[in-house]
């Protein structure tokens, strides 16, 4: 199942009931009014399957409610639950803020501030909670793993990204490095930290390895289980690549490895950073470690080779 936002097409041969999901209840757009749910056009997009539906609920808590009525109804077999929140995604409205609901178009979309934002995030929060507490009184949590992530970095009008520099939409680390937490009774270590690398396409051979499930064949699979980092063991990735051109800019490349970061940002410079020892990227090294440079770029360049272009 998948409840929340899809954002991967609007016609019906993309909706996820068409992509591997058995159900759905959501948005296909990149954000919707959280009362409303319409679009930026005043389209209204909330869906049940593929039937559109309205609903009167604030979307943080409609996405928290179907999830657990989904637990409800599948907790007597295995099941996978996608719920991506667009919390705290723009607009800006917290679940106070139902007089700031589009009426008639894109008009009146929230209140930009921090206030408006810590509401978001607290309503997201308890609805993590919401999840979590059903798995725990349907008595599954312990045969459950459950994993939270953000997909980037905020804004700078209303989030800090500190130490790291940048916001999304860029590949500062401000905008890419983001918050990963995995929960899973009795298997993963409680209240532990790990420096592995891992990235959100990691999710998918870590899932099939929980399942006991093969990956599919002759297909090339780009992510790698996180499994036993989870566990308290090595990651196994040494290094992440990115590609991200926004309209109108230049295009912007990074490497992660486990010390050094080579980044071409969107004006066209190149840096060379040790995360390690420099986290907020304030110290470029590509003067001092020119070898370390080449060779990142050389390894980002292999890469790109190996990914289907972007056309």
């Amino acid at each position: 199942g998948i409840i929340g936002k899809w954002h991967l097409g609007f016609e019906k041969q993309y909706f996820p009931t068409r992509r591997g999901f058995d159900e759905f209840v959501g948005f296909l757009a990149g954000n919707i009014d959280y009362f409303s749910h319409v679009d930026r056009l005043a389209n209204p997009d909330l869906w049940r399957n593929e039937r559109p539906i309205r609903d009167g609920r604030y979307m943080t808590d409609l996405i928290a409610q179907e999830s657990c009525d989904f637990i409800d109804r599948h907790a007597g077999k295995p099941f996978f639950l996608y719920v991506p929140f667009n919390a705290p995604h723009d607009p800006f409205q917290g679940p106070m803020d139902r007089h700031t609901a589009w009426k008639s178009g894109p008009v009146g979309s929230g209140t930009a501030d921090r206030q408006t934002y810590r509401a978001m995030v607290e309503a997201l929060d308890e609805a993590v909670g919401m999840i979590v507490d059903r798995l725990e009184a349907r008595g599954i949590d312990g045969d459950t793993a459950v994993f939270f992530l953000s997909d980037n970095g905020g804004v700078p009008k209303v989030t800090r990204n500190a130490p790291f520099r940048g916001h999304k939409n860029s590949l500062w680390d401000g905008g890419i490095h983001s918050p990963l937490m995995a929960r899973w009774k009795g298997q993963f270590r409680a209240r532990a930290a790990t420096d592995a690398l891992a990235a959100s396409m990691d999710l998918f051979p870590t899932c099939l390895e929980i399942a006991g499930a093969a990956p599919p064949a002759g297909r090339k699979i780009d992510g790698v289980s996180l499994l036993e980092a989870c566990r308290g063991g090595a990651g196994r990735r040494e290094s992440l690549f990115f590609r991200y051109q926004a309209p109108k800019a230049s295009e912007q490349r990074a490497v992660i490895g486990r010390q050094y970061k080579y980044l071409r940002d969107a004006e066209g410079q190149e840096h060379l950073f040790d995360l390690l020892r420099d986290p907020g990227e304030s110290e470029d090294l590509k003067e001092k470690h020119p070898a370390v440079l080449a060779r990142l770029k050389s390894e980002y360049e292999s890469w790109l080779k190996d990914v289907v272009a972007v056309k």
